[in-house]
């Protein structure tokens, strides 16, 4: 009996110095992350994709953590190419219904505890598509990663991620919903009929945006759109800086509780809106529109080193025309 007490004793302790070790070796670069899954140790393998299917008009992206990038590719004439890389081939599954391309991947993480952090994640799928092709439908729902469409074409698209950046460079996409909770959205040579932009936290950034309607929806972050044609209008910040360079709409209207607004180099068509509640706003006077100042509360107006208190206005009978207002705060028009 005693032989085999000391014989479970001396395993078990063996067992754990095993553990240790190698939890030990991952933290200190031994280059193997340690996850613990349904009563046992799993090591994640690194698996390369490849996979060519043909006559695809949709993409339909479904990932917990994972970086996707769409891009063309001159050498393909028909269909698409995924390839990348992932660490559990069990949780990817790739499969054609129809002329849709249906993606999923869970990466088991997720409901592991973690015993090393010096390897990141290296989830990453590249789809290439031919250079002249435009796609029916996107749709990407991705938990924590990073989504790039670069030089893309499609009509419809739907981008939806929690924890991870957006980026679209030089495409051409009818309608895009967009819905990034916490990260950085960049936009940089979008052509669109109609964007919809809906963030948590992270940055906004859209430059040389073509969009004949165009709505933004921020919780709390920074949104600088410049060199952009936003169409139809309406940005909305709850709190963070709102900057316009060199942007032009029709009857804007943009509205934030705590945001600041920096305007410079707007051209506007018909009436166009911006209010804040407690923020401030300094604008460069153009000739070419009328103004209206209004501070509802307390706060103060400097219009072309014109002081005012509570209301200014100069113009403002002409077509295209701009209402400043908050609730508290100052309103600078100035060179």
């Amino acid at each position: 009996m005693n032989k085999i007490i000391r014989s479970f004793i001396i395993g078990f302790i063996l067992m754990v110095l095993g553990i240790v070790f190698m939890v030990f070796g991952s933290m200190n670069g031994g280059g193997t992350r340690v996850f613990w899954h349904h009563g046992h140790f799993w090591v994640p393998n690194n698996v390369k994709i490849n996979q060519k299917i043909k006559d695809i008009n949709d993409i339909t992206i479904q990932g917990d953590t994972l970086d996707i990038e769409i891009q063309p590719d001159q050498n393909i004439k028909n269909g698409i190419v995924v390839e990348g890389n992932i660490t559990n081939d069990a949780g990817f599954k790739i499969h054609k219904d129809q002329k849709t391309l249906k993606l999923t991947y869970q990466n088991m993480n997720d409901n592991m505890p973690s015993f090393s952090d010096v390897l990141q994640d290296e989830d990453h799928l590249t789809i290439k598509v031919p250079t002249e092709v435009k796609l029916q439908k996107i749709k990407f729902n991705v938990q924590n990663g990073n989504i790039e469409l670069n030089q893309i074409a499609a009509k419809n698209t739907r981008l939806n991620n929690i924890e991870g950046q957006i980026k679209i460079l030089h495409s051409n996409i009818n309608q895009l919903d967009l819905n990034n909770d916490n990260g950085a959205t960049h936009i940089d040579g979008l052509i669109s009929k109609h964007t919809n932009m809906n963030t948590g936290s992270g940055n906004v950034n859209l430059r040389n945006l073509k969009s004949d309607k165009t709505q933004v929806h921020i919780d709390e972050a920074e949104l600088i759109v410049q060199k952009s044609q936003l169409g139809q209008a309406l940005l909305s910040v709850n709190k963070g800086m709102t900057t316009l360079n060199q942007v032009s709409a029709q009857d804007l209207f943009a509205q934030s509780i705590y945001g600041d607004y920096n305007l410079k180099g707007l051209k506007l068509a018909g009436a166009g809106t911006i209010a804040t509640q407690s923020g401030n706003i300094t604008a460069q006077q153009q000739s070419d529109l009328g103004y209206r100042l209004v501070v509802q509360n307390q706060g103060k107006i400097e219009f072309k080193h014109i002081s005012a208190k509570k209301w200014y206005q100069t113009n403002f009978d002409q077509d295209d025309r701009l209402t400043l207002t908050t609730y508290r705060g100052d309103i600078m028009v100035d060179k």
